[in-house]
């Protein structure tokens, strides 16, 4: 099973100047996948994100930028380091140069952003669940090429944070967090019925590919 863990962002001020910003990015990016090579066994048996170990990873990865959580695969082979902005389009460049700087470890590999899973069709945070049926969206072109959303919640309790937590981790999951920032204009979330014209959100990738296809 597909380990997902969401970092709460911290936050950190240097009280000295430090060097310069791609010095300090090359730096942090070595001390982090030298931090990773000696803890990877440790790594490996983290199943949830109140583990000491996923803090200390939380905390090594903040080095690099407060934004950036990950996700792990630790059933698969190789297992999956996945290295997410949770979403926040400013940390998008943290998220590829880390990655591009990761050395070849063994039984590992390394990924960037949230990827696709069609199979990941629910997501359960503090004993709230949201199935992936739960939702459908309506779409419309913007900016050429990116597509407004509007995504309706079948959720009793309305779009709560949590509610809009959960369905924004199934829309990674459905359409990857990549497309999500870079295809999507603008997402707009209402509770309630679905209206009549209203498509499954597992349908949303045909429409984001399309669009892509369109722009080739």
């Amino acid at each position: 099973m597909r380990t997902a863990l969401i970092a709460l962002l911290v936050s950190a001020a240097c009280a000295q100047p430090g060097p310069a910003p791609a010095a300090r990015g090359n730096e942090s990016q070595s001390h982090f996948w030298a931090w990773f090579r000696t803890h990877q066994d440790d790594v490996a048996t983290i199943r949830t994100a109140r583990e000491p170990i996923a803090d200390m990873l939380h905390a090594e990865l903040h080095k690099v930028d407060p934004q950036l959580t990950f996700e792990l695969g630790n059933d698969m082979r190789p297992r999956e380091f996945i290295i997410s902005a949770d979403g926040i389009k400013a940390s998008f460049p943290a998220v590829q140069a880390l990655a591009a700087a990761a050395p070849q470890i063994a039984d590992w590999k390394v990924i960037a952003f949230r990827q696709r899973h069609p199979g990941h069709d629910r997501v359960q945070l503090d004993g709230f669940l949201l199935k992936a049926d739960d939702i459908a969206y309506l779409a419309a072109p913007a900016d050429g090429h990116k597509l407004d959303l509007d995504i309706y919640v079948k959720a009793a309790t309305g779009i709560t944070r949590q509610v809009r937590h959960a369905a924004y981790l199934l829309l990674d999951s459905v359409l990857g967090e990549f497309d999500v920032e870079m295809r999507l204009a603008g997402i707009r979330m209402t509770a309630g019925p679905f209206p009549p014209d209203a498509q499954p959100l597992r349908e949303l990738p045909k429409r984001v590919d399309a669009l892509k296809e369109s722009m080739r």
